[in-house]
């Protein structure tokens, strides 16, 4: 597993981003956000569906179920943006996708409140769990569950003031 990823506090104002070309702000979303992303999905999938007694299963169980909706609906979502929005925005057509920016949003929405409830279940997660094996790996997975947090806060954002740039170009 790779070192958990957390938005560098050092980071440029969401501001510094509207003079900036819009593919430049695409590049820098897929290589920034996209693929961390990716990755540290993948690191909570295996930590999350790695061996272990049955008790401590059935305490992850919600937060299982939680992270693989997220997971599949984050998946698909960036899916979608990379191969059908994105290079519409970078042809500078993306004031002709107001239909798919708005079903884009209503997903960020829907995948905002997924991150969220992740939380609440990590946290409620981390305090069943008592010493041993099992407390360090709830730590590392809290420590992930943070990191994903900050990222996807991050991501969304950057995202919204792309959408809103397109739609006005």
């Amino acid at each position: 597993m790779s070192r958990p990823m957390a938005v560098s506090e050092t980071q440029e104002p969401l501001s510094a981003w509207e003079p900036r070309p819009l593919a430049l702000l695409v590049e820098h979303i897929v290589e920034q956000y996209h693929l961390p992303l990716r990755a540290l999905v993948s690191d909570l999938h295996s930590l999350l569906h790695r061996p272990r007694s049955a008790s401590s299963q059935q305490k992850l169980r919600p937060l299982v179920h939680c992270f693989e909706t997220f997971r599949e609906e984050l998946l698909l979502d960036i899916g979608k943006e990379e191969d059908v929005l994105f290079p519409w925005i970078r042809a500078e057509r993306g004031a002709s996708a107001v239909v798919s920016i708005a079903m884009m949003q209503q997903d960020h929405a829907r995948i905002a409140a997924l991150v969220s409830e992740l939380g609440v279940h990590g946290r409620s997660h981390l305090a069943t769990i008592s010493q041993g094996s099992d407390a360090l790996s709830s730590i590392y997975m809290e420590r992930l569950l943070t990191a994903l947090a900050d990222l996807m806060r991050r991501h969304l954002q950057l995202e919204e003031l792309l959408f809103v740039r397109a739609l006005l170009s």
